[in-house]
């Protein structure tokens, strides 16, 4: 895969609540608050992992380790942003 769709991927990865807010509905009161501060930490996470991945992933020779580093990278920053959602 090429490396600016990986880094692309994980930008919008990171901003997967402000997708979910639109579909999803979200609870009132102190735990939407909770989102207001989810979501610059999500996104400062997919800057970080996207700078990891296109710095030193791509530098493995290893073509499954290096994918099983982005998916591992990625899953970790969709988990945290389903399990940190405010749900209803």
């Amino acid at each position: 895969m090429n490396k600016k769709l990986r880094v692309v991927i994980f930008l919008i990865s990171s901003i997967a609540q402000v997708i979910m807010k639109a579909f999803v509905p979200l609870a009132g009161g102190g735990a939407s608050l909770l989102l207001m501060l989810s979501i610059p930490i999500l996104i400062g996470l997919g800057i970080i992992f996207a700078s990891v991945d296109y710095f030193l992933i791509v530098k493995i020779e290893n073509r499954f380790v290096k994918n099983l580093l982005f998916l591992l990278l990625e899953f970790i920053l969709l988990g945290l942003a389903i399990w940190s959602y405010p749900f209803v």
